[in-house]
């Protein structure tokens, strides 16, 4: 990437990338170029109420793992109980963080057609 010069570094992968109307990007555009950019700025949209949703999912995941901790210590849930909620939460983590590059990917393709 050095060798040709291309820097990432005002690219903010965790921000949430708003796309405006379809029509907004697709003056002077071909069929083909606007075809692509309808199904990129939807593509961005999913993954922004995908990101949405999980975040929820994470917060309330990492709620689980507390009590979880809580209820082994208290002697009610076993090492696996708590380890279990852990994968949960690690499984949701990763889903997150495919939801953020498909929305980079989607909205950076906009911009670059």
């Amino acid at each position: 990437m050095e060798k040709l010069g291309l820097k990432f570094d005002d690219v903010d992968v965790k921000s949430i990338k708003e796309t405006g109307d379809i029509e907004s990007y697709c003056q002077g555009k071909t069929e083909t170029e606007v075809l692509n950019i309808a199904r990129y700025v939807t593509d961005c949209k999913n993954a922004v109420a995908n990101i949405k949703a999980k975040e929820k999912e994470v917060e309330t995941l990492t709620a689980v793992v507390d009590q979880m901790k809580t209820l082994k210590g208290a002697g009610e849930a076993s090492e696996v109980d708590v380890i279990d909620s852990e994968l949960s939460l690690l499984k949701s983590n990763i889903e997150l963080e495919v939801y953020y590059y498909d929305m980079n990917v989607a909205y950076y393709s906009i911009v670059g057609e």
